[in-house]
């Protein structure tokens, strides 16, 4: 893919090391990637092209607009992922009228004026880097929360393992304290409040046997009064205070800190070395981060961004009160080892890369196939009604009604895997059909093999069937318990003669469950398991699934993700409009045996999800 990242930025910030972070695993991966940017100072494999994105003149802006949109049209960009707000609204306006999509990166809260709130210029999907964030950009921008995504900073955890000493480091008996935070801003502003007055406090409390190491930017961003107070500690206690300004090495000193302080990306480079971490941001303070606010501390990005307003500022006794007390303790309290491989878990780089380029991926489906694609959901097709009281079934006449019209109509059924490989760039843009339809099938019933093949077959159709995992599951046992008639599945062999001519099987759990009563461990198996047993017994990769009676929650849906499942469709308003908009809950369409003439126009419609939402809605 071509990619093209924009960024605003005069010194190094928690974004250019984001960008840098992603780029290189992208090129590593084989993506061509261009960084464009004021100025840029982390190492990159990517290629870097100067261009002034953070001078904020009228004129420079509509300079910066023409430049990148003659990049994007020069060079074939795909995707372009701005960091910044100024490198979105540049990027907005660059990419009006093309079918390139803009990703916004939002790496902490935006101004709350006019401008902010009534120009969405974040284009087709933000990815915001914490809860909080997300929350504010749709609590106090109004930001359609469809297109907001938590997709939290990147690290590669290998390159962490055995960090050398620093090369200016110094042996010191006694702990080393590093502040690591831009010298610019809020958090400048934090910094010079902490030399100024925390830490000339703390040397009356803990007089010896500790140093602090700055880190992120040049002393003499700060004031004359905090450059004098800085001055003097050197002065009187030459080798216990050292201001390094930015460094490479950021990384080693973390290795050698005894405890840190700071905020972002640094907190979870240093919790991921197990570090004791006070968590310091431009928003607030969490104190240690230990297991009882590890979560709070996630959510807020270890204290750089609140959820909404009043802005909490800073305690600085509380601050103060917990680096005195690592100081004095010989063992502070840190997370447990279960909390830092939850760090090392979320913020593991190459799961965020994979979710940042299905990101990118699904951003320009959504620009190439911007209507809603129709997805129905069948279960039996039957030669005879049913006395089913759930009337989960179709006659055989109805089903070729159902084609008839679909041919009829120009509606062409394609698949998920067809998607995946079409939104992948392994078909042409054009393969995608002009009016394309999903039709699905669930719990895998022999009628679907009998009855409702052959026609798929005259028809030259494919569709998707859910099917269980569980191989001595060999009728619908979930249904008959409840008084529903007893219906025959189809055997292996069944299923794999269809998949081998073209139809998908998607998972559709291992026995037929309810996820969201089960216990952690039984839906890890049903989602997991059911994947693995159907790749066995049919040879295919299984890319989607349907969760039983449309049941979902958050976690559920988290733990489909893991599973390695692209797609999950439901049956609720809660679902997007877009299939793109929530892969893992996607609207489907169900279907009934008085499902014919305009009922069934009306449920083949790309409006129907629209008018669906709107009917449970009011």
């Amino acid at each position: 893919m071509r990619i093209l990242h924009v960024l605003s930025q005069f010194q190094v910030t928690g974004a250019e090391v984001y960008a840098a972070t992603l780029a290189n695993q992208q090129v590593k991966e084989g993506h061509q990637v261009t960084i464009m940017s004021d100025t840029w100072h982390t190492a990159t494999t990517a290629t870097y092209v100067p261009q002034s994105i953070g001078i904020r003149s009228l004129k420079q802006k509509w300079k910066n607009v023409w430049a990148i949109r003659r990049f994007v049209l020069n060079h074939q960009i795909e995707v372009v992922h701005a960091h910044s707000r100024a490198a979105s609204w540049v990027s907005f306006f660059a990419l009006k009228g093309l079918k390139v999509p803009l990703v916004s990166q939002v790496h902490g809260r935006q101004h709350l004026h006019a401008s902010s709130k009534g120009l969405d210029i974040y284009g087709d999907r933000i990815l915001a880097v914490c809860d909080n964030l997300s929350t504010h950009l749709r609590l106090e921008l109004g930001i359609d929360r469809t297109k907001i995504f938590v997709s939290p900073n990147g690290f590669d955890w290998r390159k962490l393992l055995h960090l050398a000493q620093p090369d200016d480091y110094k042996e010191f008996n006694g702990k080393t304290i590093v502040l690591a935070g831009r010298t610019s801003g809020p958090k400048g502003q934090h910094t010079g409040h902490l030399v100024s007055y925390t830490i000339p406090a703390i040397l009356k409390l803990v007089p010896h046997k500790w140093r602090l190491v700055v880190i992120g930017g040049p002393l003499e961003d700060m004031t004359s009064e905090v450059q004098s107070i800085w001055n003097a500690l050197v002065e009187r206690y030459p080798d216990r205070f050292l201001w390094l300004g930015f460094s490479r090495q950021l990384p080693n000193w973390l290795s050698v800190a005894d405890v840190v302080i700071g905020s972002g990306r640094v907190a979870i480079e240093a919790l991921g070395l197990g570090k004791p971490m006070i968590a310091m941001g431009e928003w607030c303070t969490h104190g240690l981060v230990t297991d009882k606010n590890i979560d709070i501390a996630v959510a807020s990005n270890f204290g750089d961004i609140g959820a909404k307003m009043p802005h909490p500022g800073i305690d600085w006794g509380w601050l103060q009160q917990d680096l005195t007390a690592v100081l004095l303790q010989e063992n502070p309290a840190t997370p447990n080892e279960a909390s830092i491989q939850r760090i090392r878990d979320v913020y593991a780089i190459d799961d965020v890369l994979s979710a940042v380029m299905d990101h990118y991926y699904s951003a320009r489906a959504k620009k190439l196939q911007p209507r809603e694609i129709p997805i129905l959901m069948y279960h039996k097709v039957l030669l005879e009604p049913s006395n089913s009281k759930h009337r989960i079934f179709v006659t055989v006449d109805t089903f070729k009604a159902h084609l008839a019209y679909i041919k009829k109509e120009g509606l062409t059924p394609i698949n998920f895997k067809q998607y995946e490989a079409w939104k992948k760039g392994e078909l042409p843009q054009n393969w995608m059909p002009k009016r394309p339809i999903i039709l699905t099938f669930d719990d895998g019933y022999l009628d679907n093999y009998n009855n409702a093949w052959p026609l798929l077959k005259q028809y030259g159709y494919t569709a998707v069937i859910y099917a269980l995992g569980d191989p001595d599951l060999d009728h619908n046992k979930w249904d008959v318990e409840k008084g529903e008639p007893r219906e025959p599945l189809m055997s292996i062999d069944q299923k794999r003669e269809m998949a081998n001519a073209g139809i998908e099987f998607g998972a559709h759990t291992m026995r037929h469950l309810d996820l969201t009563t089960v216990s952690a461990k039984a839906l890890h198996y049903e989602l997991n398991e059911a994947k693995a047993q159907l790749e066995h017994d049919l040879g295919h990769v299984v890319i989607s699934f349907a969760y039983p009676y449309g049941s979902i929650n958050p976690t559920v849906e988290h733990q489909t993700r893991k599973a390695g499942y692209k797609y999950a469709v439901v049956i609720n308003e809660h679902a997007g409009i877009h299939l793109e908009d929530n892969p893992m809950a996607i609207f489907r369409a169900y279907i009934f045996p008085e499902d014919i003439g305009s009922r069934f126009s009306k449920k083949t419609s790309w409006w129907y999800r629209r008018y669906f939402k709107w009917k449970r809605g009011r």
